[in-house]
């Protein structure tokens, strides 16, 4: 069975006349500040591209998607179908046997094309949603609330060195 098309693939397909996507293959060339298509794959294979790199790619697959590009709207779709059923796994949410877990998006991939397409997708109750903008700083949040519980919260001095 062949795996889904991917953003990469479809750019890769238009670029070498097997179908594809010719505005993914564009939104690539662009991202890359490429001319030629031939050039593509020698770059997303290159040892030097980063994570980052990648991610921005994908955001542009996500605008194509927000702009009713088919093609990239399937890329998003089959992203969200993967992404949908791991809420409920995680260990954590699990001990808490909570029926409405909430849920946090985050990262810079999370827009509301994809946030919209992953909601679609999960069948289960679902309890408060946030998109996340800072991981990290969310996380330090939630410390904060378990290290001092409501009502319990400790206020920094707010004491002047002139006093």
């Amino acid at each position: 069975m062949r795996s889904p098309p991917t953003g990469f693939r479809l750019a890769t397909q238009a670029a070498d006349g097997r179908g594809g996507s010719p505005a993914i293959l564009q939104a690539a060339l662009g991202h890359w500040h490429l001319s030629d298509p031939r050039e593509l794959l020698s770059v997303i294979a290159r040892h030097e591209t980063t994570a980052e790199e990648i991610a921005g790619f994908g955001v542009r697959v996500l605008e194509l998607s927000g702009r009713n590009d088919a093609s990239a709207r399937q890329v998003v779709e089959r992203a969200a179908q993967a992404l949908a059923p791991s809420h409920r796994r995680q260990p954590s949410l699990q001990k808490l046997n909570l029926r409405e877990p909430p849920l946090a998006l985050g990262g810079p991939m999370m827009r509301i094309t994809l946030k919209r397409a992953l909601l679609e997708k999960i069948r289960s109750p679902l309890g408060p949603v946030a998109v996340v903008t800072d991981p990290v700083q969310g996380a330090v949040a939630n410390a904060r609330r378990l290290l001092h519980p409501a009502g319990r919260h400790r206020l920094a001095p707010t004491t002047t060195a002139a006093e």
